[in-house]
């Protein structure tokens, strides 16, 4: 997979050392201004698991700008490994278990990393700020009923592969429920120890818990609905020594015959102690304590192109504190951008 796109944000942000960004505080991927800018390039492979086969395997190899954003500064030898691991089915009781052991991306969330399995081209405020984006350890899937599945995790914690961070593991439930094909809902939670966003930081607690909803309403029309609820503690002595953070994201997707598709998200986050919805830039700190976004996507797709895909978006921000970048180097309260993108399949 390779995407590429050109960003223009009406808040024309300054250009600092050659290139304006959209602040990593509201974009954390297609965050560049006014430039033609490669994305994310993917290579996977991978064995599935059979009832003959029972050991399989996952790598993905990623390269670009993404992969850069994405990685904690500790998991920079392994950026480019997206994912890395293996798959065992473990017979229990006439049932499989299936574990998977290594790095992979996180099953928090409705949105994920690569931006051609996301309706929409620009990733969401929950995705970006309220969970992680990647995991080493375990985790195994133990179905319970021919309708719900229990998850468990054991990990490092929150985007941690090469360092311990937290001075524990983080520890993880799921449980899904997909009563037919057109309809499934997804309860998680993740616990762990982190680094505190305060100076020195230290060690404390911090957990996510969501609800993710999924309804084919017709052979057309779909849609999602994602709860986030965070909360934990601060350093000893911070304004701020316990927090909490909510989010509600909202999607609609219609798809045409032709492959092409129009899409819509909503959402909106709160965060009264400005834990997860930073400022951009030092001098706008503390930032937002809620922020809201509407984005619109228009994906064509065409039978002379099968492995090509071009989408227009449109997307406004609002927020009640400057967390958007402006062309005098402060901040405002609102941005709108328009983006498109081109992502290939192989």
């Amino acid at each position: 997979m390779l995407d590429a796109y050109y960003g223009y944000n009406f808040n024309r942000p300054k250009i600092v050392g050659g290139v304006a960004v959209t602040g990593p505080g509201t974009r954390n991927f297609d965050y560049k201004d006014n430039l033609f800018t490669f994305g994310l390039a993917e290579l996977g492979i991978s064995k599935a698991t059979t009832d003959t086969s029972r050991f399989g395997f996952t790598i993905k190899l990623a390269y670009g700008p993404t992969a850069d954003l994405l990685t904690s500064p500790n998991d920079a030898d392994n950026k480019n490994v997206l994912q890395a691991y293996g798959t065992y089915l473990i017979p229990a009781g006439g049932k499989d278990i299936t574990v998977d052991a290594g790095k992979f991306v996180t099953e928090m969330g409705y949105e994920v990393i690569e931006p051609g399995l996301n309706a929409n081209y620009s990733r969401g405020i929950l995705f970006q700020d309220f969970i992680p984006y990647y995991h080493a350890g375990v985790r195994a899937a133990v179905p319970l009923t021919p309708t719900v599945t229990g998850n468990l995790y054991l990990y490092n914690g929150w985007n941690n592969v090469s360092t311990d961070t937290n001075s524990n593991k983080a520890v993880g439930l799921g449980v899904t429920y997909a009563p037919n094909a057109n309809t499934s809902w997804t309860v998680n939670g993740l616990t762990s120890n982190e680094p505190s966003v305060t100076t020195p930081a230290t060690s404390e607690p911090k957990t996510t818990l969501e609800v993710i909803g999924t309804q084919n309403i017709t052979s057309a029309l779909s849609a999602a609905l994602d709860f986030n609820y965070d909360f934990g503690k601060d350093s000893v002595g911070a304004a701020t020594p316990s927090w909490k953070a909510y989010g509600i994201a909202a999607y609609l997707k219609y798809a045409m015959k032709s492959g092409s598709y129009f899409a819509v998200r909503g959402e909106y986050a709160n965060d009264p102690s400005s834990e997860l919805l930073s400022a951009p830039v030092v001098p706008l700190t503390p930032g937002a304590t809620h922020s809201s976004e509407v984005t619109l996507t228009y994906s064509w797709q065409s039978a002379l192109f099968p492995n090509s895909e071009l989408r227009f978006e449109y997307r406004h921000d609002d927020a009640n504190g400057a967390l958007f970048l402006s062309n005098d180097g402060g901040g405002k309260g609102k941005q709108d951008t328009l983006t498109i993108s081109h992502i290939m399949h192989f």
